[in-house]
Parts: C-alpha cells; structure tokens; sequence
C-alpha cells in the first residue's frame, strides 16, 4: 500500500513539476474540472439545439451555436464565441519537457545578463550595466502615460453616442429627421476616430517621443481605437428594446476597455476569483521579457556590423550576423506581449477566455502564420473588415448582402478575394503607421516585403508542404523568418542610426543605382557620436529615400 502511495506521488509530482504547494495543485485541478465540464455542456447544448431546430424546421444557427439573429446566419457571419480555456503555453508547460525549455530561457537570461555584468566590470570597473539603450528607448513615459489617459477617456464618447442611437433608432421620428440624425451621429463619430488619430501625433511630433513611448502610445490609440469601433458596431447590430442604464453601460465598457479582447460582448466567461499567484508570475514574465530584449539587442544587434554596413557585402554580412538575434527577440516579443502580458490583465479582470494566439510556430506556410500568431487583432480584422467588405462587395454586384452565394462562384470568389485584399491594406496600414512614427521615419519596407514577398511566399509555401509535407515546409517557414528579420532588423537599425546623423537628402534612384553610401558610422547612443564621424555622409546612401 505504501509503494503505490508513492507512485501515485511521483506520478503527480511528473505531471506536475511547477506546483510549489497544495493552492496550485487545487486551483489548476479545479481549472481544468472547469474547462472540461463547460466543453462537454457546450457540445451537449450544440446538439441538443441542433436536433430541437432540425424537430420544428427552423434554419440551421449559426457556427458557434450562439443566438445569432437570422439577418447574420443569412449574411453568412461568423460571430467568436467566448468560453473558458488557457493559453497554448500555459497548457503546454504543464508537461515536463516544456517546462524544462521555459527553465532553460530563463538560464540562458541569467548567463547573458552576467556576461554584460562582466564586461562591463572589465570596461569601466564597475558592475552597473549601461542603461542608456533602454533609457533613451522609453524616454520621457510620463508624457506617454498622460496622453494614454487621455486616450482612454475620449473612447467613453462612445457610451453616449450609442444611447444617442438608441434614442433615434426607437423614436417615431419622420425618416428624412431620422436620417439626418444617424448622419449627425456617423460625422460625430467619424470625427472621434480621426481625432484619436490625429492627437497621438501631434504629441509625438511636438515632444520627439523616443521609439519606445511612441510605440507604446500608438499600439494604445490603435487599440482605443479598435475597441471603440467594435462597441458601437455591436450595439448598433444588437439594439435593445428597452432603454439601455446609462451606469450599466458605462460599467461594461469600462470592463470591456481593460479586457484582453477587441471584440466588444455584454458578458464574457469570467473566474470565479483572481489567482494572485499568476498575476505575479506573468508580470515576472514580463519584467524578464524587456530584459531580454535589452540584453539580445545591445549585445547582439547594436554591434559593429549593423552601424558599419556601408556597401552590399557588409550589409549582407550584418544580416547574416543578426537574423538569429532578430528571430530571437521577435518569440520573446510574442511571448512578452500575446502571452504574459494580455494574462496579467486575464487574471486582473478575471476573463476566463486566454485563446490570444494559436500554435503558430507549427504552422507550413505564412498564410496560417498570419492567421493564428495574433488572434485578438486577426479576429477584430475578420470581423469588422473582412466580413463587412465582403457584404459590400456582394451588396454591389448583387443588389443584397443577405443570400450567400453558391461556393466556387465568381460572386463569393471576388467578394471574398477583394475583402482580403482590403483586410491586408489596413492591417498593413496599421503596421506602418505604428513602426514609421515610433522610429521617426516612413520607409514601406515592411509593407514591400508583405506585398511582394508573401504572395509568392505562401505558393512556395503550399507546393513544398503538398510536396514534401509539413515538415520541410515549417523548416522552409523559419529560414525565411530568419531572412526577414535579419534584413529588417540591419535596415531599420542602420537608417535610424544614420538619420540621428545627416538630414535627409537622399532618394531611392540614386540608392538603387549607386548602392550604399561611404560613411563610417559609430555608435548610436554615444555622446562621442558627431566627434566619432569621420566622414560626412556620401549623397548615395540608401538611408534618406523616403523624403
């Protein structure tokens, strides 16, 4: 009786190797009790909805089993539903051998942070590490911390506004007096967004935000911004018949404002307590995150070969010598930010739904990367412009958004082909809206790269996994990401540095015609810089060609 007591012990303690104490293992068995029971009540009600519709002849509902009315189940929309599960990566590292890579991460963060100690100590015979790089990089936060307040409260304009809809939409108002208002409410709106775009740069312009704030800020106002759309979109799809508490919507929205998500729900699955313990732990995930991220880029990109990369050969050499590093921050980027980050306010706010992102590294080809590796913003994106674009286009060449069209026809095929078209041109705009204005300068190379890489990319893609299955075709998938970022990381690096040098008076004809120019560059963040140059920068160079 003894020794299968102790088998039983070990066995947990296998299963279970992070669990410090008899609170852990409870709040995880209960976790997981939970998630299999809300899994089996959810399938129970699919089917048990699914045979009383197919008894009384009602149409098909919708995907997700939701009360979703017939106008969308018609349009053919997809609508997220929200339940309790974790992340991949909390599930994942529940196993002994994943555990085991997360504890080696941290190591290997432990090594690298004495290894600068060390040369440190051996430069300037002290032990404190030189913190300029992440000075500079988040410099002058409380001006970004002031404006984000008031991001966030511009957004509460739309709690108002949409009880100003309600208003209209149940008032017995003639029609051209209630059209002239929903166009009075749509200007009133349309300038609230152009506002919260307009404000963020103007601040970043009039106090020279570093490249750390001003991403910060902007990743705020694109998410204020997202966040409010999808309010109002969802209550102008789902008007109430009673009127709405005014105090009941401002709760919910500010709820919503917090919650990990931009898809706006009256209600979400909810914990029935906040587990202090993981708050703690995925902060520290966090905090270990930018020290990371400061070690790999002062050690590993910010080195002579990026700075010096005056012709082709020393660029191709400098990107060679980065692409691992590069590829290195961007996991802990994803990790810092899709995993501990939006689990901090998971467990501050008690939202049960932590699906962020899906296994994305297993992925064949870049069509499902783009797909699972953010899915808070990928789901917005297919919600509000994927599927509106598509009921447009459809609404157009048919005269009804309502019918959906036979698969394989050319209505659906281009309906959808230029609603993804469309999905890409704002995601890209997002993407270098925030990049161009975080690090001072507009140079489409990330949006070049998507257009005229990425489609021949992912028929590359299909062709090497239909061919050669899914195992070389992964292995192809991150020796192109190691390509990707070794390129941009040299390009944007060096430009940045060289634009904090030498105005911009350079194009891109002269750039693709001459090359790179003749300057000996030095480093960025040096208050020796102007006495280090030796040379004034040659009028070749490809930095300035976006003026």
């Amino acid at each position: 009786m003894g020794r299968k007591h102790k088998a039983v012990v070990d066995l947990m303690d296998q299963e279970h190797p992070r669990w410090q104490s008899t609170e852990r293992l409870i709040d995880d068995a209960v976790t997981k009790v939970e998630e299999r029971l809300m899994e089996l009540v959810h399938d129970m009600k699919k089917n048990l909805v699914k045979d009383i519709e197919e008894a009384i002849g009602t149409p098909p509902r919708g995907e997700d089993g939701a009360g979703t009315s017939q106008k969308m189940r018609m349009q053919g929309h997809k609508r997220k539903e929200f339940r309790r599960r974790e992340s991949i990566l909390v599930s994942l590292l529940r196993f002994p051998d994943f555990q085991t890579l997360y504890n080696m991460c941290f190591a290997i963060l432990a090594w690298l942070f004495l290894s600068l100690l060390v040369k440190e100590y051996f430069d300037t015979g002290s032990f404190s590490p030189d913190l300029n790089l992440l000075s500079h990089t988040f410099g002058q936060l409380d001006v970004a911390l002031r404006e984000w307040a008031v991001l966030f409260a511009l957004t509460f304009t739309g709690v108002p506004l949409n009880m100003f809809l309600w208003l209209v939409r149940s008032s017995n108002l003639p029609a051209p007096v209630r059209t002239a208002a929903l166009a009075l409410a749509g200007g009133i709106y349309l300038c609230i967004h152009v506002y919260l775009f307009v404000r963020p740069v103007r601040l970043i312009e009039a106090y020279s935000l570093p490249p750390g704030s001003c991403a910060f800020i902007l990743a705020e106002q694109a998410r204020h911004t997202m966040k409010l759309h999808s309010y109002v979109r969802e209550k102008w799809r789902a008007m109430p018949a009673a009127r709405p508490a005014f105090t009941e919507e401002l709760r919910r929205f500010l709820y919503f404002s917090f919650a990990p998500t931009l898809l706006y729900r009256d209600e979400y699955p909810r914990n029935p307590r906040i587990r202090w313990w993981r708050v703690v732990s995925h902060a520290g995930e966090v905090a270990a995150g930018i020290i990371y991220g400061f070690v790999f880029f002062s050690r590993f990109v910010l080195i002579p070969e990026v700075q010096q990369a005056n012709t082709y050969k020393q660029y191709l050499e400098a990107m060679l010598a980065v692409a691992v590093p590069a590829t290195f921050i961007l996991l802990v980027a994803h990790f810092l930010v899709l995993h501990s980050w939006q689990n901090v306010f998971g467990e501050l706010t008690r939202f049960a739904d932590r699906h962020f992102y899906e296994d994305w590294w297993n992925v064949p080809g870049f069509q499902d990367y783009y797909r699972k590796w953010n899915l808070i913003v990928h789901e917005w994106l297919f919600t509000y412009i994927y599927q509106e674009v598509r009921d447009l286009a459809r609404y157009f060449m048919v005269g009804s958004a309502k019918t959906v069209p036979q698969p394989g026809s050319f209505v659906r095929t281009f309906s959808s082909g230029i609603a993804k078209w469309f999905t890409f041109v704002i995601s890209g705009v997002i993407h270098e809206t925030l990049l161009g204005y975080s690090i001072g300068f507009f140079v489409p190379m990330l949006g070049v790269q998507f257009v005229f890489a990425a489609p021949p990319l992912i028929i590359i893609g299909n062709f090497v996994e239909k061919n050669l299955g899914n195992r070389v075709a992964n292995t192809l998938l991150w020796f192109l990401f190691l390509v990707g970022n070794g390129s941009m990381t040299v390009f944007f690096c060096r430009e940045y540095y060289v634009r904090s040098l030498e105005p911009a008076t350079y194009n891109v004809t002269e750039w693709l015609y001459h090359g790179p120019g003749e300057a000996v560059v030095h480093s960025l963040f040096s208050p020796e810089t102007e006495a280090n140059l030796v040379h004034a920068m040659y009028p070749h160079s490809f930095s300035h060609f976006a003026q």
